[in-house]
């Protein structure tokens, strides 16, 4: 139940910050600036994207493993991903989400800090 209300309670955040930027900047004008690009152009920075992320996850999953933790890719880019979501929301970018993810390892998995 924790999670589900977690679930609806990030959604309408991120529901009511969408219409808040959708708002001031304008929808016609979003739209406008993702049209410039091309569907190539598109598909390789979400190709580029994609594959910085993975080499995040596969560096943290290795330093772990060398720590002597042997967590799952998809556990460690469930971290990952969210740490990396929190970064955005604190004052400093790279405090938050490293944090989190530290927390999160040690008390889910006992890695020390």
């Amino acid at each position: 139940m924790k999670k589900i209300l977690l679930f609806l309670l990030s959604l309408t955040i991120g529901i009511v910050v969408f219409g808040i930027v959708t708002s001031k900047v304008g929808f016609k004008d979003i739209v406008l600036a993702f049209s410039s690009f091309s569907l190539k152009g598109l598909a390789v920075i979400l190709f580029l994207t994609l594959l910085i992320a993975l080499t995040d996850v596969w560096k943290l999953k290795f330093i772990l493993k060398n720590q002597g933790h042997n967590i799952s890719f998809l556990r460690v880019a469930e971290i990952w991903i969210t740490g990396f979501a929190i970064s955005y929301l604190t004052p400093i970018a790279i405090w938050g989400g490293e944090i989190f993810m530290t927390y999160t390892l040690k008390n889910k998995y006992k890695v020390s800090w």
